[in-house]
């Protein structure tokens, strides 16, 4: 098959296998149990509450009553994806009910990961013709591929603002790979060429400011995007120079909404505070997401650290003046590095693809350098080794379910909130700040009277919850804390008084964190890397 494939691919016939392959692969691994792999983040709960209350016509932007740092991120993101599900009648489509509580929470999470799953086919095949246009048809598969089955990409599967984006910026980068490179003078139809690339920088501008409309750190794949831009043509610097700037307006001019509706809305100081929130957000560091990397898929991560070394080795030794790799890849690390504020493993996904494309480079260039028997290696045969392992690795990993105590949580906590026809008061609903996820679906989905409190020394005091009913969201941690005695801070002493007048409705553990998964890989990172909620009380004081 791996002979058949690098023949037809040579002689240009049936290279529809070289897409088809990848994107079969990549089926499989993103659309395997998602909603039982990776577990619930807190961050796709805060996601996903946006864009329900873009669903029930309430507008982006958060109110400060809903979180305390609304500002955080451009509204694309959410406008996008309930632009999708209002397709499917989401959530109504869905026949939500507390009758079958584990069965609606569990849907509302899969329609979502579905869609996700779409758009990381949609990047497989965005990653093959990115590689295929600037490398040829062997680089585009082998990168392709290796985007599809390595367990790196399971990042994909998350209800997350870098899964959404990416697809616009693939998109973006791969217009420009069109853009003809020639001379319009002396062509016979160099008028229609003119206004063919016009179209491309233009709409590629346009895509690369959605990108940007998504998530802020879209602005450092700007050097990527302006060195492409100069280099996408062999004409002068004059035209170049046009080039750039048709694709700059769109994306300044999209770029600038977010902002400018915070002016509209005298809101410009919240806008402020909620950019200068990420940036200086005390969960900075970029070591601890780098070893879960390593530990997610070392091969895939070995795999990268080679083919840098081997990009290093073509622009010193080899001289070479393909800055591609250099541009994608340094601006968005030194971003994370130095002002990517709270960094997680997942913000790595936005460099896979290009990673998977100098890969494909590396293993070309292995097996034309090492011989065996004076036969050159077919490259087919050693990325089949790594592909062989990364799908098996994948499979293993996303045919666990993880989430099954997440759900169970949930309906619980649907359950113990009062019904209808009870007492109308305000139920206000305290715990860690990852207890937020829990929120979305009894205010959004259900339509109850529902606020959040996050258990903070800062936070906490600037909510009366006097005539509120209370529901208590506790894990070891929270509930060690209220009863440390010695702790004697006005906030604590608040929640003690509110836990000590609680009964306790509910406790449920998840079933994953149990010793029941081997010790050895893919399974090691599933306890270390992506957390646990272990036990939670839930308690309430109606």
């Amino acid at each position: 098959m791996l002979n058949f494939i690098a023949t037809s691919g040579r002689k240009g016939s049936k290279t529809w296998l070289m897409v088809c392959i990848p994107l079969v692969l990549s089926c499989i691994t993103h659309f395997w149990n998602p909603v039982g792999f990776p577990p619930i983040y807190i961050d796709e709960g805060h996601y996903l509450r946006r864009t329900v209350q873009v669903l029930n016509g309430l507008g982006p932007q958060e109110s400060l009553s809903v979180y305390e740092f609304p500002f955080d991120h451009p509204y694309f993101g959410q406008t996008f994806l309930a632009s999708l599900l209002s397709l499917l009648g989401y959530p109504q489509s869905l026949s939500p009910s507390l009758e079958t509580a584990e069965n609606s929470v569990k849907l509302l999470y899969e329609i979502p990961r579905l869609m996700m799953g779409v758009l990381a086919v949609i990047d497989t095949y965005l990653v093959f013709k990115i590689g295929e246009r600037r490398y040829g048809r062997t680089v585009g598969f082998m990168s392709s591929t290796i985007f599809a089955v390595m367990p790196v990409t399971w990042f994909l599967r998350m209800i997350l603002l870098e899964n959404i984006m990416l697809p616009f910026l693939l998109s973006s980068i791969l217009l420009f790979t069109y853009v003809n490179k020639g001379n319009y003078i002396m062509k016979k139809f160099s008028l229609i060429t003119h206004h063919r690339d016009f179209f491309l920088v233009l709409f590629s501008g346009i895509l690369f400011g959605l990108a940007s409309f998504t998530k802020e750190s879209t602005v450092t794949f700007i050097p990527l995007l302006g060195y492409l831009a100069f280099t996408s043509t062999d004409r002068r610097w004059r035209c170049r120079t046009k080039i750039v700037v048709v694709w700059i307006i769109p994306v300044i001019i999209i770029s600038s909404a977010w902002p400018l509706y915070a002016v509209s809305t005298n809101q410009f100081n919240n806008w402020l505070g909620g950019v200068i929130y990420q940036v200086e957000r005390q969960e900075r560091g970029i070591a601890e997401p780098l070893n879960a990397l390593l530990e997610i898929d070392p091969m895939f991560s070995i795999l990268s650290i080679l083919g840098t070394i081997f990009a290093i080795f073509r622009a010193v030794v080899q001289k070479s003046r393909d800055l591609f790799f250099f541009f994608w890849t340094v601006p968005y690390f030194l971003f994370l590095f130095f002002i990517g504020g709270a960094v997680k493993y997942f913000h790595f996904s936005l460099l896979v693809p290009v990673l998977g494309i100098e890969i494909g480079l590396f293993i070309i260039f292995i097996s034309k350098t090492f011989r065996w028997k004076e036969h050159s290696i077919n490259p087919l045969h050693i990325l089949a080794g790594i592909a062989v392992f990364g799908f098996l690795s994948t499979v293993l990993m996303v045919s666990n379910n993880l989430t099954a105590g997440y759900i169970e949580m949930y309906s619980s906590i649907l359950h113990a909130l009062p019904q209808s026809g009870d007492n109308a008061n305000m139920v206000t609903m305290i715990g860690k700040h990852w207890a937020r996820s829990f929120y979305w679906i009894p205010k959004y989905v259900f339509n109850q009277d529902v606020r959040f409190k996050v258990i903070d020394p800062v936070l906490f005091p600037k909510y009366e919850t006097k005539d509120d009913k209370v529901m208590l969201l506790l894990d070891k941690s929270g509930v060690s804390l209220i009863k440390d005695n010695e702790n004697q801070e006005e906030y604590i002493r608040q929640i003690r008084n509110l836990y000590n007048n609680s009964t306790k409705k509910d406790s449920i553990t998840e079933n994953w964190t149990q010793a029941s998964y081997p010790s050895y890989y893919p399974f090691t990172s599933l306890d270390s890397v992506l957390g646990k909620i272990g036990k939670l009380d839930i308690r309430t004081d109606y």
